[in-house]
């Protein structure tokens, strides 16, 4: 199976940071992806689109994040539209949750299904940092794990953005780069329509945040 068509693709990419326990500022970033719209976007209404994204999409995240969570930019782009410039957001909340947090490798992960099989056609997703009152060990505790599971949800339902001239509706999709760069016609986006999406109990490890011991 070779994926199917997506059409233009709306891309939503949260840039964000944390300090870390060495005094430096670590990159978290976030990216959400949409396609087969029923009509084009308008490139002049990113500003609108970014802020359906951030009422129904990103609101629910951040009363999961722990506060020491900054978010520098909301960008959005159309990554598949020939000469697009991406475009910054405002304004848009970090974490909002008052509490201390689990190292920056510790994370909560969960994956969306597709109705095709393949690692071209899965995503995933890692949620943090973590609320240390959110773990139990090395699971989420099940208020925290139902949580982040209905937020995990909200990725994987259609979206409907609302700009000045049209209302568009999107699905989330899992974009595979791989198999789109083999394909010649414009667009070049292959890959599934996002059906669903399920969370881990047991938490996930973001082995390239590791951070560094502090004694």
């Amino acid at each position: 199976m070779m994926g199917v068509e997506l059409g233009y693709l709306i891309q939503f990419a949260i840039d964000g940071h944390v300090l870390s326990t060495s005094g430096v500022n670590r990159q978290v970033a976030f990216s959400w992806v949409y396609g087969l719209p029923d009509s084009p976007f308008q490139p002049s209404e990113k500003q609108q689109y970014g802020a359906s994204f951030h009422t129904t999409v990103w609101d629910p995240w951040s009363p999961l994040l722990p506060n020491s969570y900054i978010v520098d930019q909301l960008w959005v782009s159309l990554p598949n539209t020939p000469g697009d410039v991406r475009e910054s957001v405002h304004p848009i909340c970090g974490g909002e949750k008052v509490c201390d947090r689990m190292p920056l490798n510790v994370c909560a992960y969960g994956q969306f299904t597709t109705d095709l099989r393949g690692r071209s056609f899965t995503g995933s997703k890692r949620i943090g940092p973590v609320c240390v009152s959110d773990c139990d060990g090395e699971e989420l505790k099940p208020a925290a794990h139902m949580a982040f599971t209905n937020a995990m949800a909200l990725g994987a339902s259609p979206l409907v953005l609302t700009g000045v001239t049209s209302t568009i509706t999107v699905q989330p999709v899992v974009w595979s780069r791989h198999l789109s760069a083999s394909d010649l016609t414009i667009p070049p986006a292959i890959g599934a329509v996002i059906t669903g999406s399920y969370l881990n109990k047991t938490l996930g490890q973001w082995k390239h945040r590791r951070e560094r011991v502090v004694r």
